[in-house]
């Protein structure tokens, strides 16, 4: 259906039925078309799980998945390890223009922040763990990464990403409150939900 003016706020007054249209779609791709591939060599099955995973189990609201695995120097760790921080949680890697335009504002926000409950963590995307640690060694990245292998990896995959960067935001419980934003936006979200944490007294 074209949006026009006459029909625009059906549009907006069903979200539900055009979600539950878009979710019958993208699972039909699964069944049907799940082995062909689009003009960057991508299986169109994986591209729409990654979609249905984002509608469901990683939508704002739901609890984040849990991510295990390796760091620059194979220490490994847990997404789980920091639950009681706000997280900015980024997808990223060397290879990606845009990636590495935003680690200024990123070293930034890590200083900004280091007295309060707050973790930024990354997964890395490139191909070769050497490339993350000299980002590390050079002080471009501050910040503690999952090392992906690729930007296929099987964090990357399982988390249904698509684009570089992409950026969440979870508070100190572990949920997902943001996707896809950064500058101004991330910030203000991050402050609302560093100060929700430390209005909430511990568990004892």
């Amino acid at each position: 259906m074209l949006k026009t003016p006459e029909n625009l706020s059906l549009y907006e007054q069903q979200p539900g039925d055009l979600e539950r249209e878009a979710e019958g779609l993208y699972r039909r791709v699964v069944e049907e078309y799940a082995d062909l591939v689009d003009v960057r060599g991508r299986r169109l099955g994986d591209r729409a799980k990654g979609e249905l995973n984002e509608m469901g189990d990683l939508g704002v609201g739901k609890t984040a998945p849990e991510i295990e695995g390796e760091d620059a120097e194979g220490r490994k760790f847990k997404l789980s390890d920091y639950r009681g921080k706000v997280v900015v949680l980024t997808f990223s890697g060397d290879w990606c223009g845009p990636c590495r335009a935003m680690y200024p504002a990123e070293r930034e926000l890590v200083v900004k922040l280091k007295d309060r409950p707050f973790a930024l963590l990354g997964v890395n995307t490139d191909e070769s763990r050497d490339v993350l640690r000299r980002s590390i060694e050079s002080g471009e990245v501050t910040w503690r990464c999952w090392w992906d292998g690729a930007p296929g990896g099987p964090i990357t995959l399982a988390w249904g990403i698509e684009a570089f960067p992409t950026i969440y935001v979870l508070d100190h419980r572990g949920v997902i409150r943001q996707r896809g934003e950064a500058g101004e936006k991330l910030e203000a979200m991050v402050d609302a939900l560093l100060k929700e944490c430390e209005e909430t007294p511990p568990k004892p």
